[in-house]
């Protein structure tokens, strides 16, 4: 089953540069597939706002705005 912390984990290692935006892009692209059929809407809006989020900045020349915004959506979900 998908669960927010799988998609917490992924999002933090493409922050510390442990796996290329193209890895990740496609990782969260596969993992969003079909995401209603298998997670809470929890997981569900995470999965989705994910992929927005990486749609939104396809056409950046840089990963900043996009590392930015990554940083904001999983922000909610690291415990403190």
């Amino acid at each position: 089953m998908a669960n927010v912390q799988e998609i917490k984990r992924h999002i933090r290692k493409f922050l510390d540069d442990q796996i290329s935006l193209e890895d990740f892009d496609d990782w969260s692209a596969e993992y969003a597939w079909n995401i209603h059929k298998r997670a809470d809407h929890k997981t569900q809006d995470l999965a989705r706002s994910l992929r927005a989020i990486i749609n939104a900045h396809e056409d950046d020349t840089d990963e900043s705005g996009l590392r930015k915004e990554l940083e904001i959506a999983i922000h909610p979900f690291v415990r403190r």
